[in-house]
Order: structure tokens, then sequence, then C-alpha cells
């Protein structure tokens, strides 16, 4: 028996409120102002969706691909594995740099991206925290949801 509309639309808010909960979580720890970001790589987590928001709680994986960001598929397929058929969410952080406008002749600024994603579902959130010149967070942004399912 499908499941009714309201109740589809229900799991989905819950769903979306853990996963910002988990965002918010990292964008408040690497978006502290003045913090140095200027050696950070990037890093990737696989958590227990029971244990998501629990700070004490240790990831399934946790690994620093480094600047190059490395091959994030073949992590979500090993973290499944170990999981034992536990629902997980990932957490991806990598260094992005932003566009440069067109003649304004100034350097793109650095950001830290953040994305947070189910290993199921059809919603996760990106965000950001701007960095400046030297490297350092200035500012944590809001997360946006995102379609994980391709039209």
């Amino acid at each position: 028996m499908p499941t009714p509309p309201d109740a589809r639309r229900a799991l989905q808010a819950r769903s979306l409120a853990l996963l910002e909960e988990v965002y918010l979580r990292y964008a408040h720890r690497y978006g502290k102002t003045g913090l140095r970001l200027d050696g950070f790589g990037g890093r990737w987590l696989a958590l227990r969706m029971a244990t998501a928001t629990d700070p004490s709680a240790l990831p399934v994986i946790d690994e620093e691909p480094g600047e190059f960001d490395g091959d994030f598929s073949r992590f979500r397929r090993e973290a499944v594995a170990q999981a034992d058929s536990e629902m997980l969410i990932f957490v991806r952080m990598r260094r992005v740099r932003g566009l440069r406008i067109h003649g304004s002749g100034a350097d793109p600024r650095q950001r830290l991206s953040i994305g947070v994603s189910p290993s199921a579902g059809a919603w996760g959130l990106t965000g950001s925290i701007e960095l400046d010149a030297g490297g350092r967070a200035v500012a944590p942004g809001a997360p946006v949801p995102v379609s994980l399912v391709s039209p």
C-alpha cells in the first residue's frame, strides 16, 4: 500500500530537519569567525542516522580526502557496507573557489562547502562558509535544500 501524500510530506519534513541540525553543527564548528581553514583540504563523514545529532557519537567512517576531493561515491559505498543496513547521513566538506566576476580584477572568495545527504532519500542540504583571503572563516551561510534525484 503506497504512503499517503500527507505522511510522505511529514516524513520529508522530519528528514530535512535532521539534516539541517547536522549541517548547523558543522557550520558552527567550522564557521567560527577567524578560524583558520587555509590548510583544510576537506572532510567526509558517514554518520549513523540514529545518532547523527549526538556530538559524542563516532562516525562510521571519517576521511580527509585532501584538496583534490577523491571519489565520494567510493566513500559512500564503503560506509554503507560497514553500516550493516543502518540509515546513514553523509557530510561532505570541501574548499571551493567562488566565481570571478568578469572584469572585476578581484580574487574570487574561497568557501568551505558543506553538503549533507541521507543514504536513502530524495533531498539533501547544501551550504557554505565564506573564507577571507587568508583562509579564515568569515560567516557560515544558511543551508538550502537540494534534490538528489536527477530529472
